[in-house]
């Protein structure tokens, strides 16, 4: 399933949950750097947006991080694009993701 993109409008970027899944209990990476770069479907990044954007840690969270995809990004209603995301908690706390974003008009 995709995430959606509103064409000229600002859109949220989310990394929910991000935990070391090594440890022996739940525990919630609060703390890593999560950057994420969002692509075409030709791999190239989109333009009207600085990449790679970062992803803020949501305060008194549990691993939630959040960043704004910008209005001025140039998307195309029907396009798919892939976003990119890293997050980096440390040694041995390495993530890699590759999200589907769908981008639509917003009709309502």
């Amino acid at each position: 399933m995709s995430e959606i993109a509103y064409v000229s409008n600002d859109s949220l970027l989310k990394l929910d949950g991000l935990e070391d899944e090594a440890a022996t209990t739940t525990t919630y990476i609060n703390d890593a750097t999560v950057t994420a770069t969002l692509v075409d479907e030709d791999g190239a990044n989109v333009s009207g947006q600085s990449w790679p954007v970062t992803l803020s840690y949501v305060a008194a969270s549990n691993g939630n991080y959040r960043a704004t995809l910008e209005d001025v990004l140039v998307l195309s209603h029907g396009s798919n694009y892939t976003a990119k995301i890293t997050a980096n908690g440390g040694a041995g706390l390495m993530g890699y993701w590759e999200l589907p974003i769908a981008a639509e008009t917003r009709r309502s």
